[in-house]
């Protein structure tokens, strides 16, 4: 919570704030680090945080989840504001991203088929083309030829990553350490993504007015960066290859 306050002073040009917000955030992890070395059951083991296959998915998943919500919460703004649609209006018009992850969650056989690292991969472009199109909108973007093919691809890259993240992430993984594991990276996960939207909207002043509305270039570089992190996280470490010579 301070770390994000301090994201967000920062942004407001409230540096002396931030930087004590953001020192105060790194003592008190590193003070729960030290106290949780000395106890017998600690709440993290550090051979857990030092796996690879969590921390690549995590950063995965959170490059994945921080520019969604990033760009959620600018299109709400530009939606509502601008063309001036209303709240259902403009929730319907988002529903092309979270749709198609809806409706294929419950099904893993691509994970099966293809290896979890592989989709992982491939899952990576849709999102970063979809930011990059929208990106190149300009200030005044067209729902059919911008928005929605920038939400479905998207949707893309949730329906490809979302359940192989999660394989990846636990593969391996010794049965005492599984709920440990699977606590730590869906929490990387959220706190990535929180501290992403933090970041986006404390940028958004830096993109200047445009039509009434400030600016969204900035920010929109930043959610496009943060997910090309995810793309290079997606294509780094030494993936493995089970007996069908599929990535893990």
């Amino acid at each position: 919570g301070l770390g994000l306050v301090g994201v967000g002073l920062a942004g407001r040009g409230d540096w002396g704030a931030a930087v004590g917000c953001l020192v105060l955030a790194a003592l008190v992890v590193g003070g729960v680090g030290v106290l949780e070395r000395g106890v017998e059951r600690p709440l993290l083991r550090w051979r857990v945080v030092g796996r690879r296959p969590l921390v690549r998915s995590a950063v995965c998943a959170a490059a994945l989840n921080g520019p969604y919500w990033g760009l959620l919460f600018l299109l709400t703004f530009q939606l509502q504001g601008q063309p001036g649609w209303s709240a259902w209006r403009t929730a319907v018009a988002l529903l092309p991203a979270a749709l198609p992850l809806a409706l294929t969650a419950g099904y893993s056989g691509l994970v099966g088929r293809f290896g979890a690292g592989r989709l992982i991969l491939v899952g990576a472009f849709p999102p970063l083309a979809g930011y990059v199109l929208y990106l190149s909108s300009g200030p005044d973007p067209s729902y059919v030829r911008h928005v929605l093919p920038t939400l479905l691809l998207i949707g893309a890259g949730f329906v490809l990553q979302f359940t192989a993240l999660h394989v990846q992430a636990m593969s391996g993984v010794p049965e005492e350490d599984r709920a440990m594991t699977g606590a730590a990276y869906q929490t990387a996960v959220q706190l990535g993504g929180a501290v992403t939207l933090a970041a986006m909207v404390a940028l958004l002043p830096a993109g200047g007015p445009s039509d009434g509305a400030p600016g969204t270039g900035a920010a929109l570089l930043f959610i496009t960066a943060v997910s090309a992190v995810g793309l290079l996280a997606a294509a780094s470490g030494n993936h493995r290859k089970d007996g069908h010579g599929r990535l893990t």
